[in-house]
């Protein structure tokens, strides 16, 4: 992959409400029926595109430090991928990405992000926009497994990265495109199934949770977000990364909500078997044992240290090539759980720690 391979971005932003803005007019779209055609302006879904990288940022990150950020993660990704390309076997040789970072008003107080963040019908809309873009992506790309007859392509992957509150906006959100039974938005699920359990349109291909501002039990049974595990249609390894150096998830989460964040201490329990490794460095490959799991918690804090006068310490300390291999792992691991019909604990509750 090079610079070139790397298809043009595409930014959609929201509004306080989150509700999503034109991206000619910048007006207001708050009729549900109105999206799919907004999405279809907005994004052209291109042949030459081999995965979709879905990227939501954090709290109090403007505009054009979004775009920063995400030109970092993709010039990283670029480089690690032509200098280490035989460790990702199952990706294709001419691998093409095309970027869509979905820009949020962040720049406000704790409370309000969380509130954005948190009631996706009450308090905003973000996470319903997310969701229709999900279904968007999903009801346009080539399946994979759908057609196998294009050399080196077997179909366009769907992969989505948040960090901070944008993990939050994720969890959220998937459960929300999840299968039609059990959404609340039929409209805009995901297109169906691709895998062998017909409950579940397992159609997003890999999630990477990078600081998540969250409590460490939200994705055990009860949480806020255990729904992730119960009908959101994920079919490749999540994993989440932690720090001990992060501060903003260590401790301004504990003066905020009264307990450590899991960008700080990582996953307490899960609604699923949780494996825990640490972050590898590029010239070491995941096997198949580190990332053949339905969720893998992955400490970073060898790499994520940040500043040691930052007000956030290692919380946005993201952009390293060990972060870049982890995703191309994750992408290279999808391929083999699209063939083989999911992970260990798809579709099952059993809860471990």
């Amino acid at each position: 992959m090079t610079a070139r391979a790397t298809l043009a971005p595409v930014f959609l932003d929201l509004d306080e409400r989150g509700m999503l803005r034109h991206p000619d007019s910048g007006r207001r779209i708050d009729d549900d029926a109105e999206l799919p055609e907004v999405l279809r302006q907005s994004l052209g879904l291109p042949g030459a595109a081999t995965d979709l990288l879905v990227f939501v940022h954090g709290w109090l990150t403007p505009p054009a430090e979004v775009e920063r950020r995400l030109a970092l993660l993709l010039r990283l990704t670029e480089r690690v991928w032509a200098g280490r390309r035989a460790q990702y076997g199952r990706l294709p040789d001419e691998l093409r990405l095309l970027p869509v970072a979905l820009r949020w008003r962040s720049r406000t107080g704790y409370r309000e992000a969380v509130a954005r963040a948190h009631d996706a019908s009450v308090e905003g809309q973000a996470a319903h926009v997310l969701a229709a873009l999900l279904g968007y992506l999903d009801e346009q790309r080539e399946l994979p497994g759908a057609d196998a007859s294009l050399p080196g392509r077997g179909g366009q992957y769907l992969h989505c990265v948040g960090h901070s509150f944008g993990c939050r906006f994720l969890c959220r959100a998937l459960p929300e495109a999840g299968p039609a039974e059990l959404s609340t938005r039929a409209e805009h699920v995901l297109a169906g199934p691709v895998h062998a359990d017909a409950r579940y349109p397992w159609t997003v291909d890999s999630l990477l949770l990078l600081q998540m501002a969250a409590d460490r039990s939200t994705l055990g049974p009860g949480g806020a977000y255990a729904d992730l595990f119960a009908r959101a249609p994920v079919s490749g390894p999540v994993a989440l990364t932690h720090s001990r150096h992060d501060r903003a998830t260590g401790l301004w989460h504990l003066l905020a909500e009264r307990r450590r964040g899991i960008g700080t201490a990582g996953l307490r329990k899960a609604a699923v078997p949780v494996h825990r490794i640490r972050m590898h460095r590029p010239h070491a490959p995941y096997t198949d044992a580190d990332l053949h799991h339905r969720l893998v918690d992955v400490n970073a804090s060898r790499v994520f240290r940040g500043g040691r006068l930052t007000f956030a310490g290692a919380h946005s300390d993201l952009w390293h090539p060990h972060t870049a291999h982890l995703l191309l792992s994750l992408m290279d691991r999808a391929r083999e759980a699209t063939r083989t019909g999911g992970l260990p604990g798809n579709g099952r509750g059993a809860s471990a720690g």
